[in-house]
């Protein structure tokens, strides 16, 4: 497996995405808040790609989400 380099960041809580993630629930009830806080915070803080090894996550933002783990 060829090993791949990644620019990853920890990103602060201070960036109150709870109005970005109460649309995004709002707009599929299926996703759990927790998910919709990540999705939303990634894409307050500009993330260019979400990891992800839940199979289900990916449908709530595939624009953003990127799916890891077994294929």
């Amino acid at each position: 497996m060829p090993l791949v380099m990644l620019d990853t960041s920890v990103v602060s809580s201070l960036l109150d995405p709870g109005d970005a993630a109460a649309r995004l629930r709002a707009g599929d009830l299926a996703l759990r808040m927790p998910d919709a806080l990540i999705i939303a915070t990634a894409r307050g803080a500009g993330a260019r790609a979400l990891l992800s090894a839940d199979r289900k996550f990916p449908g709530a933002a595939p624009d953003l989400v990127e799916p890891i783990g077994r294929s």
